[in-house]
């Protein structure tokens, strides 16, 4: 189990390394919390559980400027403090700033927010990020398949550098065993025009549909998520990759971290990779209908359960059943973003309706509860609930994407007849 009380004498920004290659040299940031970031697991009833990383409320942000294979050597030391960003604050504010929430920030004093308000790809060399996480809905793939195939839509990161390193989640096994082969991977690539990473992302994403390697995949509640085997929304100048050590609750989970493959190279340039056709366009449009018509069965199948277990549970606290399924129906017709009433939700305290949380909102916020959606089967806490000045809000990390669901005592129908 790790030892959250250590205190590190040294930021990992200015630990001495041995002397290597100025080649390749990449901007990124490296952000201090003043608490742990890191992702938590614990073993439950035999089962591995994992808890969403931490928002980060306050530390600072370095931007650094070092070669690639340096960046490849820091990852290695980073602790459960520490998290990367490839965004960067801009040139007007110092290499490092003081990091708040949203909200709080006094730009003259040099104390700003990681928004996109303050961090943006810059026009300089930096680092683009591809996320592969296995999915039951879509095709798995190793390092080496997902490089053949970037290679085959962009010929060019053949001659460049990169890193390949397991996910975190990929180094926690239970105490005497080994880590389960198959699971998730990250590849780092250090690009040319760092400015250029949003629509080269997004064309990526797109040219993997092209490739046979896009599918849909299901919510908790049947909803069809677009998806291809990199997760595109990790490529937002404000994101942060947990690159550091787990935090292990608990007794029997140990973790063993990944090596990172480094492989020698040059500078991608993504703006080499042209920009889709109008045919491309409408063949990726086809694709996607075509697989969410030959999934529409499943995804129909799935609302129907989730909505009948979200009706039970709140029948199970005496909320009538015309009631419930008046309540999970308007829910639904919100594509699930407003939840309102007896909705029950699932902190880690135990089950409250939304009404009775927002009797008391000051009890729960900050509180970590399920997400409203997918429930206690993808972590007890994915989710935080926040007040938000009367506002409130439950924002979730659930599929890896930032997810708002907007809480009230009325419902959505209520509210447009007044």
């Amino acid at each position: 189990m790790l030892n959250n009380s250590k205190t590190y004498a040294t930021t990992i920004e200015d630990v001495t390394l041995p002397s290597m290659a100025e080649a390749n040299k990449i901007s990124f940031t490296i952000y201090t919390s003043t608490e742990p970031l890191s992702k938590r697991y614990s073993l439950e009833d035999g089962l591995i559980q994992k808890q969403a990383a931490a928002q980060m409320y306050a530390g600072t942000a370095k931007r650094v400027t070092m070669p690639f294979k340096k960046f490849c050597v820091l990852m290695q030391r980073a602790t459960e403090k520490h998290a990367f960003g490839y965004g960067l604050h801009a040139e007007n504010y110092p290499d490092k700033v003081n990091i708040v929430v949203s909200g709080k920030e006094q730009p003259d004093k040099n104390i700003i927010a990681r928004t996109k308000a303050f961090y943006a790809f810059r026009n300089s060399p930096g680092v683009v990020t591809f996320d592969h996480d296995p999915s039951d809905y879509g095709p798995a793939t190793t390092p080496e398949q997902l490089i053949k195939a970037l290679i085959d839509i962009h010929p060019a990161i053949g001659a460049v550098a990169r890193i390949v390193r397991g996910s975190v989640s990929a180094g926690i096994h239970k105490t005497g065993e080994q880590p389960i082969p198959g699971k998730g991977f990250h590849i780092y690539i250090p690009v040319i025009n760092a400015a250029d990473i949003p629509r080269y992302s997004a064309l990526l994403v797109n040219r993997l549909w092209l490739a046979g390697f896009g599918y849909i995949a299901l919510a908790g509640n049947g909803s069809t998520l677009e998806r291809t085997v990199i997760d595109g929304a990790v490529n937002s100048p404000e994101r942060v990759d947990f690159v550091g050590k787990p935090i292990l609750s608990g007794e029997g989970l140990s973790y063993t971290p990944s090596q990172p493959a480094y492989t020698e190279g040059g500078l991608l340039d993504t703006e080499s990779l042209q920009n889709l056709t109008g045919e491309e366009e409408a063949t990726i449009k086809r694709l996607k209908a075509e697989a969410k018509t030959a999934i529409k069965p499943a995804s129909d199948v799935k609302q129907a359960q989730w909505a009948e277990n979200k009706i039970k549970t709140m029948q199970a606290a005496g909320v009538p059943a015309e009631e419930a399924q008046q309540i999970v129906n308007q829910i639904v017709n919100s594509n699930c973003k407003d939840l309102y009433g007896d909705f029950i939700l699932e902190f880690a305290t135990g089950m409250v309706s939304v009404t009775d949380v927002l009797k008391n909102p000051m009890a729960f916020n900050g509180k970590a509860l399920a997400d409203p959606v997918e429930g206690r089967d993808y972590g007890p806490a994915t989710a935080k609930f926040y007040y938000n000045d009367g506002k409130p809000v439950i924002h979730s990390l659930a599929h890896g994407q930032q997810t708002k669901y907007f809480v009230t005592t009325h419902s959505p129908s209520s509210l447009k007849n007044k």
